[in-house]
Order: C-alpha cells, then sequence, then structure tokens
C-alpha cells in the first residue's frame, strides 16, 4: 500500500508497469455494490422471518422494519466509516466523502421511505420521513468526523482510531444510558412517553421513531420529542460537516 494519500478519481487508461492503486481501482462502484448487498442482506435477515411463515401480518412485520431501521443505522454510522478509515486517505478527501454520501443516502431512502405504503408498515409519511432525516443528519455528522481526520496532512493510525471511536461513542452512548436507566413501571408511564435518551443515538432513535403505538389509532406517530430530535440532530450534523469542510479547504490550500 503507498505511503501518501492516493487519488481517488477514476483512471481510465491503463498505467505502465504495476498498476499503484489496485485497492482503490472499483471506488465507487465496489463501494456501491456493497452498500446494496449490505441492505438487500439487512433485508433478508430482518423481514425474512416474517415471511416465511406467509405473508406477516402488520403484528410481525412492523417490529421486523423497525429492526430494518436499526440495521441501516448501523451500515451508516459504524460500517462506513470502519471502511473508509481502513483505506489510503484519498488525495480530494471532500470529493470521496461526498460521493460516501450519495451512494449511501440514495439507496437507504430507497429503503426507508416506502416502508410509509399500506402494503408495507403504513407509518404515516412523517414518521418514515423522520427515520429518514435522523439517519441524514448522522451520516453527515460522520462525514464530518471523516474529512477532519481524512484532511489532516499526515493522517496515521492514531488519527484514524481516534475518529473511530468518537463516531463509536456517540452511536452507542445513548442506548447504554437508556439500557441502565431505572425502568418506570408500566402503571406509571404513558403508553406514547417518547424516552429522550434513545432519541440521542440513531440505532436506537429509529427504534423510538417508529415504536408501534397503534393503540393512538396511528401504527406510529411523531410525537413533538422526535421533531425535536431531527431537528437537533440535523444541525449537529450541518456543524460537524462545515468543520469538515473547512478542514479540507484548508489541505487543498496548504502546501501539497
Amino acid at each position: 500500500m503507498p505511503a501518501g494519500p492516493v487519488d481517488d478519481e477514476v483512471i481510465l487508461l491503463k498505467p505502465k508497469g504495476p498498476d499503484p492503486w489496485p485497492h482503490r481501482r472499483g471506488e465507487p462502484r465496489a463501494f456501491a455494490v456493497f452498500w446494496i448487498l449490505f441492505l438487500l442482506g439487512s433485508t433478508i435477515v430482518s423481514l425474512g422471518p416474517a415471511w416465511s411463515m406467509g405473508a406477516p401480518s402488520y403484528e410481525t412485520y412492523r417490529p421486523a422494519a423497525s429492526t430494518l431501521m436499526v440495521l441501516c443505522a448501523v451500515g451508516l454510522v459504524v460500517l462506513w466509516p470502519m471502511v473508509r478509515l481502513s483505506q489510503a486517505a484519498p488525495r480530494h478527501p471532500l470529493r470521496a466523502i461526498i460521493g460516501d454520501l450519495i451512494v449511501l443516502l440514495l439507496p437507504l431512502a430507497a429503503v426507508v421511505l416506502p416502508q410509509a405504503f399500506p402494503f408495507m408498515t403504513g407509518w404515516p409519511i412523517e414518521v418514515a420521513g423522520a427515520v429518514m432525516l435522523i439517519l441524514t443528519g448522522w451520516a453527515f455528522a460522520v462525514a464530518g468526523v471523516l474529512l477532519v481526520a481524512l484532511s489532516r496532512e499526515a493522517v496515521g493510525g492514531g488519527a484514524r482510531w481516534a475518529a473511530m471511536a468518537v463516531i463509536i461513542a456517540a452511536a452507542l452512548a445513548a442506548p447504554v444510558v437508556e439500557m441502565l436507566r431505572p425502568r418506570t413501571p408500566p402503571a406509571e408511564r404513558a403508553m406514547d412517553a417518547p424516552r429522550p435518551a434513545a432519541l440521542a443515538s440513531p440505532l436506537s432513535a429509529v427504534w423510538e421513531i417508529t415504536r408501534d403505538r397503534s393503540w393512538s389509532g396511528q401504527a406510529a406517530r411523531l410525537l413533538p420529542a422526535h421533531e425535536t430530535a431531527v431537528v437537533w440532530t440535523l444541525a449537529g450534523g450541518a456543524v460537524l460537516f462545515s468543520a469538515g469542510l473547512v478542514a479540507a479547504v484548508a489541505r487543498r490550500r496548504g502546501p501539497a
């Protein structure tokens, strides 16, 4: 593997001699294929059991769809940065990360938004939209962290490990707090009451937003706390992505 950054552009002409960048030749096409395969595999794993004994009912399909949303979040905030940080740093980090976002979010929208159809989960469109916006905000937050890490002139193992540790801690802190929090007795807990700690992580936020609330007359409900979480997630993603953008621009203006 080359010591310095490599170019993420597609080279059309075959280079003379040994190919110096064979490990990056498939990007972003190979990444797109792997992401689509991951979404397909997640769909099979989560929804397959519900379909294994015939057409599932809403009672069995909706929890499976919520599990699918969690798996999508895992791929977005855990697997993506692991793959990107395990590669040689691209010559143009901003271009590479924006390409990643396009490859990630377009297929993801094709998985999340159709869940609002009556023949799928029947979630209200605002619920499916809130899940997509939460995941989008987290995608931009992760992109910002990646840009800061990859835009350093000498990005080493320490910087990569630090970036991955920050992302993992942000994704897992809220679910851990939620699991350790004392449970309110069912008789004292409102059936619709949101779990604020769960909304601070993409892994638990998508589950909380899509939680069964069929007793309210809707399969799921978008509560004010959910709307607040969406706004704060998008704002946080915008701030972190802006910081990454500044780091990427500073790198381009700096010495080669």
